[in-house]
């Protein structure tokens, strides 16, 4: 058997399993996959939490502070905290350090979205395994570091990395992008390259596991972006794919 096909034939077709929307003929050699082959168990078992949890979100809008709340809540239910000067920062095997574009003004007009994609997976998350960390209020003309920053991935083992957010003051109506590039996909969502949500952000330390795998040895790249008002902020991550 060439087991990194049959992962990747499988782990392309986890929305069909979830939607049970294969004949039995085409979801038995899936599941027999599934049945042997940890990794992909565990991606499936994710993406399940992941759905379970948008199906649990109410459908009207959330209520004020509910973004905040749930995202305070998994932070202090992950453990994940930014540098502080109590706390020593990350070694590079568990952390990712950022590059932010800083602020800058933008003219288009930015249309509210409900919080329909992506608050559901933070209360469904385990612990991140890297952090991108953004600091909003970063001065306008301060120096950032120019280059992605990095992290390695082993070949369709899913991992989770979080987006840490880390606000002087609450961001209400922020406008947050997550957009894929090569050979990486997020849990869950299949193909979509691109996932835009608006939420309310608190002041402090705001953080979004991100369920990430993937699917080809292509490098690939993960940016984050929020805007709120007139200003944007970006984060960017590196991976690099190793054959398993």
């Amino acid at each position: 058997m060439n087991y990194p096909a049959d992962c990747k034939a499988t782990l392309q077709r986890l929305d069909d399993l979830l939607d049970d929307s294969l004949s039995p003929a085409a979801a038995a050699p899936l599941h027999a996959h599934l049945a042997g082959c940890r990794d992909c168990a565990a991606a499936l078992a994710g993406a399940r939490r992941l759905n379970q949890a948008l199906r649990d979100m109410p459908v009207p809008d959330p209520r004020p502070g509910f973004a905040g709340a749930a995202l305070a809540s998994a932070v202090a239910r992950n453990r994940l905290t930014v540098a502080t000067s109590d706390s020593p920062v990350p070694g590079p095997a568990e952390s990712a350090s950022s590059k932010t574009t800083g602020f800058r003004g933008r003219s288009r007009q930015v249309p509210r979205r409900r919080l329909d994609l992506w608050l559901g997976g933070v209360l469904g998350a385990a612990a991140a395994a890297a952090l991108m960390v953004m600091l909003w209020g970063v001065p306008r003309d301060a120096h950032m570091p120019q280059d992605a920053a990095d992290l390695r991935l082993t070949l369709y083992e899913p991992r989770e990395i979080g987006v840490a957010i880390d606000a002087d003051a609450a961001l209400p109506g922020a406008l947050l992008t997550i957009t894929l590039q090569g050979g990486i996909d997020l849990v869950g969502f299949g193909a979509q390259r691109e996932l835009q949500w608006q939420a309310d952000l608190d002041a402090g330390t705001n953080v979004l596991p991100l369920p990430i795998i993937a699917h080809s040895l292509e490098q690939g790249r993960l940016t984050a972006l929020v805007e709120h008002g007139e200003m944007t902020q970006q984060v960017e991550l590196r991976i690099q794919v190793d054959a398993p």
